[in-house]
């Protein structure tokens, strides 16, 4: 079955992506964007409202962190053993969602201009930005590792995000912003 899945995401003799790789970055993008939105409106209720910003921050540095330690960390990455890469970093990106989220609500939050304010507001970032690192991860891997389709895997990408903004609303109406994080993951 392992082969069979790994036959589904690439042909390994022409280093092509296969459909299960651009299924798989477009479902990554479209969770990301929809965790992204739904942290926004969290922030709104669980931190004053003006920090609601901060999940747009939070997601460009968990993937730059995400997208740096494939350039920086080669070994980690290399090319026998891409799909097994991707998968994990998607597992990782699945299950941090909901530990980051669960971090985040007991986490103290106290924006205050002190030693404990800077670090629960940096505590508070850092451990938000890791399901980003797992997204910039496989982001990363899939936009670099198949030079020969990058329009293509870009295209899916942002199929991904688009999808992911338009689905917003809809899961909102079923249901609340916290079970709407347990659903993106």
């Amino acid at each position: 079955s392992f082969r069979s899945l790994r036959s589904l995401t690439s042909e390994p003799s022409t280093g092509r992506a296969g459909h299960g790789t651009f299924t798989g970055l477009f479902l990554i993008t479209l969770a990301t964007l929809t965790y992204q939105l739904l942290l926004t409106r969290i922030f709104s209720v669980t931190m004053y409202y003006h920090f609601a910003f901060v999940a747009i921050s939070v997601t460009m540095f968990g993937m730059a962190v995400g997208a740096l330690l494939i350039y920086g960390r080669p070994a980690v990455f290399p090319p026998d053993r891409l799909q097994e890469r991707l998968a994990q970093a998607s597992l990782g990106f699945a299950i941090t969602i909901v530990a980051s989220f669960l971090a985040h609500l007991w986490l103290p939050f106290r924006p205050e201009l002190s030693l404990t304010g800077v670090a629960t507001v940096v505590v508070t970032y850092a451990v938000l930005s890791v399901p980003f690192t797992f997204s910039g991860i496989v982001v990363a891997l899939a936009l670099t590792r198949f030079p020969q389709q990058v329009s293509s895997l870009y295209a899916a990408d942002l199929a991904g995000a688009a999808v992911g903004c338009a689905l917003l609303g809809p899961l909102l109406r079923v249901t609340d912003a916290p079970t709407g994080i347990v659903a993106t993951a």
